[in-house]
């Protein structure tokens, strides 16, 4: 399942914005210290969607379920990517997770600092937390330390 056309969120790769419409987000980060509760960084992207004049977010256990099998996966390959080492993608993990999303996007960080931080300073990454379409998010995150992935599933029924 994808996104309908208008939906369609951007995608950064790399260490800065560059920026291409197919879906997703990833973003590689440096060094600092690793934001460890997933309900933390739930309040940081709700305090910045309420400045941007949006709703909060509320975590859903399915999203959850499909943000935390990609971020173990990517945990264990050491990639960077919107597509699973077993060939999933963003759509077919949230689906396989038994969430039936009207649309979704997902935003990738890797690195020690803060998520959240980076992904607002990326236009895709904070195009995807800052849409008011979506609803509700899974978090998850993976690995330690300079080598922690962050995955954020956003979506709407």
């Amino acid at each position: 399942m994808g996104m309908a056309p208008g939906q369609r969120a951007r995608v950064a790769v790399g260490l800065g914005a560059t920026c291409a419409t197919i879906g997703a987000a990833s973003l590689l980060a440096g060094s600092g210290t690793a934001v460890a509760d997933p309900n933390a960084v739930l309040a940081q992207i709700n305090d910045d969607r309420a400045a941007g004049g949006c709703g909060p977010l509320t975590m859903n256990g399915r999203l959850v379920a499909a943000a935390q099998r990609h971020a173990d996966d990517l945990a264990s390959s050491g990639a960077v990517s919107h597509s699973g080492g077993d060939g999933s993608t963003v759509g077919s993990r949230i689906q396989d997770a038994g969430y039936a999303a009207g649309g979704w996007a997902e935003n990738i960080y890797r690195g020690g600092g803060d998520p959240v931080s980076g992904w607002m300073n990326s236009p895709g990454h904070r195009q995807n937390m800052l849409n008011c379409s979506y609803t509700e998010a899974g978090l998850a995150q993976s690995g330690g330390g300079d080598m922690t992935y962050y995955v954020a599933d956003f979506a709407s029924p």
